[in-house]
């Protein structure tokens, strides 16, 4: 069995992949920067690899459940700030209030209190939280920050409940990251075929809209397994699931959206 007809079983199953993919993508950059002796973890690896930033000055390790204070590493501070510039001109890193320390904290034992197996994979792929100010946005992720969650100015609108949402939605995120370092998931003459898509209201091209789906699918399931069902999700996701167009996605691809639609039909 190859990995990709490995990683598309896991996904019926219903299974998340970064047992499969995640110490892959470690070694090969590990491998890329010639580092197979150093101990970083994958989010060092990425700004090393993506950003140009010397080892020396990464140092991403938190004690204090994975809230980090970026406000000294200024070397750090220029790399995500030049990441967002465009879309958030005045974004500024700053350390967590208190409030919202515990916030991410409750979050995460709802989470270990509903599956510990998800929590465990969560704290284990998720080396940091990283509060942005200034953006409009609840949380984020980025490809070149892996394993790095950023919250935004949105989590003053948000419970402890629906934070542990917003946890699953991003770790979906970094989980196709995953996926599409195997499968290119988009034929490349429709990488720019821009559609709308239902969850952020505007057109996006092909990757955008899957990574929504994806999101989504895993949040709805989330939510589900709360006992507490998003109608409003579900309809969203199964309007995603329409939102692609014949020859955009590639065999895994398609297989994703199938899925999707297979469980949330």
């Amino acid at each position: 069995m190859t990995l990709s007809e490995q990683i598309h079983k896991n996904l019926i199953d219903g299974s998340w992949v970064f047992d499969d993919l995640g110490h892959l993508f470690q070694d090969q950059l590990s491998n890329k920067l010639n580092l197979q002796k150093l101990n970083k973890n994958t989010s060092e690896l990425c700004l090393a690899h993506y950003k140009n930033v010397q080892l020396d000055k990464l140092n991403l390790n938190s004690e204090s459940k994975g809230l980090y204070n970026f406000e000294t590493n200024l070397e750090i501070s220029k790399v995500i700030r030049s990441i967002f510039s465009n879309e958030y001109p005045e974004m500024v890193m700053i350390s967590f209030e208190k409030d919202e320390s515990e916030k991410i904290e409750n979050a995460l034992k709802f989470i270990n209190t509903l599956d510990n197996q998800l929590y465990d994979m969560t704290v284990k792929n998720i080396n940091l939280f990283l509060r942005l100010q200034n953006t409009n946005f609840r949380s984020a992720s980025h490809p070149h920050l892996y394993g790095i969650m950023l919250i935004g100015d949105g989590i003053a609108d948000l419970t402890s409940e629906q934070l542990a949402v917003s946890i699953i939605h991003e770790l979906a995120h970094q989980e196709l990251f995953l996926i599409n370092l195997v499968d290119r998931l988009v034929h490349q003459p429709f990488d720019n075929n821009e559609i709308h898509a239902p969850l952020q209201g505007k057109k996006r091209p092909p990757i955008g809209r899957l990574h929504s789906l994806w999101a989504l699918y895993r949040m709805v399931r989330f939510q589900s397994s709360m006992g507490k069902p998003n109608s409003k999700h579900r309809d969203m996701l199964l309007q995603n699931v329409k939102s692609f167009e014949k020859g955009e996605l590639t065999k895994m691809g398609k297989a994703l959206v199938q899925i999707v639609y297979e469980k949330a039909a």
